[in-house]
C-alpha cells in the first residue's frame, strides 16, 4: 500500500513515533475530518461558520458569505423559510458536538411553521419579529469559531479512570459507579 500523506497528532517535538516507525509531522494548520476541521497540532475539532442567504444555482451560492461584522452592521431585512432552512441544514455535525446549537436552530425552524407563519410559502418573507430572532441566532453562530473540542476525552493519567461498574436494586434502577 502506498500512502501519499500522513497527518497525525504531534507530540512536543513535532515527530510521532510508533514502534520502529517515525513519522515527521507536516506544518498543517487544519485538516477536514468527519466533516469538521481537525487541528492536528492541538488534536482538537473546530467549526467554521458561513452564512450566505443568496440563492443556490448549479449547487453553489451566487453571492459572497456574510461576515459577523456585516451581519450586525447591515442585517437582512427579508429572510425566507427556504433561506433559513438551508443555513440550518448546512451545519454539519456528525459527532453531535453542536446538538444544543442545532436544537435552538430547530426550535426557530418550528416557529416558521406556527400560526403566524402557516400561510407563508417557502419563498415568502417571514415576519420581522422572527427575522430579528433568526439574525440574532446567525450572529451567535459565529461564536462556534472560538470553541474547540478535544478529539480524545481519555484522561492523561490512566489511574483517573477508576473501576467502573453498574449496580442497581431492581431492573429499573441503574447506578454507574466510577
Amino acid at each position: 500500500m502506498h500512502v501519499k500523506r500522513w497527518i497525525c497528532s504531534e507530540n512536543d517535538h513535532g515527530v510521532t513515533q510508533w514502534g520502529d516507525v517515525t513519522l515527521p509531522t507536516e506544518d498543517t494548520e487544519m485538516e477536514r475530518m468527519l466533516g469538521v476541521l481537525w487541528d492536528s497540532a492541538a488534536d482538537s475539532f473546530k467549526f467554521t461558520v458561513q452564512i450566505n442567504l443568496s440563492p443556490i444555482k448549479k449547487k453553489s451560492r451566487q453571492g459572497p458569505d456574510i461576515s459577523l461584522e456585516e451581519l450586525l452592521r447591515n442585517p437582512p431585512l427579508v429572510v425566507t423559510r427556504r433561506q433559513y432552512y438551508s443555513q440550518v441544514q448546512s451545519l454539519f455535525d456528525p459527532v453531535g458536538f453542536l446538538a444544543p446549537v442545532l436544537l435552538t436552530a430547530k426550535i426557530l425552524l418550528r416557529k416558521t411553521w406556527e400560526e403566524e407563519c402557516q400561510k407563508f410559502r417557502w419563498d415568502d418573507p417571514l415576519p420581522s419579529s422572527l427575522v430579528d430572532e433568526i439574525v440574532a441566532f446567525f450572529a451567535q453562530l459565529f461564536d462556534l469559531e472560538n470553541i474547540s473540542f478535544k478529539r480524545s476525552f481519555w484522561p492523561v493519567d490512566e489511574g483517573l479512570v477508576g473501576n467502573p461498574g453498574v449496580t442497581g436494586k431492581t431492573k429499573h434502577d441503574l447506578i454507574v459507579d466510577f
